[in-house]
């Protein structure tokens, strides 16, 4: 073998190196970096509306995420979401009260109606790995 075919071979696989050295990372941002998940509306739905004590249904979609559930709080009690076989990660809760689903980059919460009398409240949190968000819900009485 020659010195050409030599050096030859040493600059294609120190480009072969560097090539992988630059591409083996992940494309994710450093934990805590991640951009805040941005929401559209569907039913003139808004994080902390009033739902009526008639219940409803509120749809919202995430531009820039694909998130699951994480889990929620209602009037002092945690609810964690069901693990669906073959559906990971989860994508449905059911409260009381309430339930929560997500498909794909869509969140659709409905929630029963409230004859107990008495206000209620729902906080709802999603997570698209090591970045999350929080809804909340007031659902007024009769």
């Amino acid at each position: 073998m020659n010195l050409s075919k030599i050096w030859s071979n040493l600059l294609v696989m120190g480009s072969a190196a560097i090539t992988l050295a630059s591409c083996g990372g992940t494309s994710y941002a450093p934990l805590g970096e991640w951009e805040p998940m941005v929401w559209k509306t569907e039913n003139n739905a808004k994080n902390g509306n009033n739902i009526p004590a008639a219940g409803g249904e509120l749809t919202f979609i995430c531009t820039n995420y694909y998130p699951w559930i994480e889990n929620a709080e209602s009037n002092g009690k945690h609810y964690l979401p069901q693990h669906e076989e073959n559906s990971l990660p989860p994508h449905t809760l059911t409260t009381e009260w309430a339930k929560a689903e997500i498909n794909g980059n869509k969140l659709k919460v409905t929630f029963d109606a409230n004859e107990t009398g008495m206000e209620r409240q729902l906080t709802l949190e999603v997570t698209a790995g090591d970045i999350f968000d929080t809804f909340n819900f007031k659902q007024l009485a009769n």
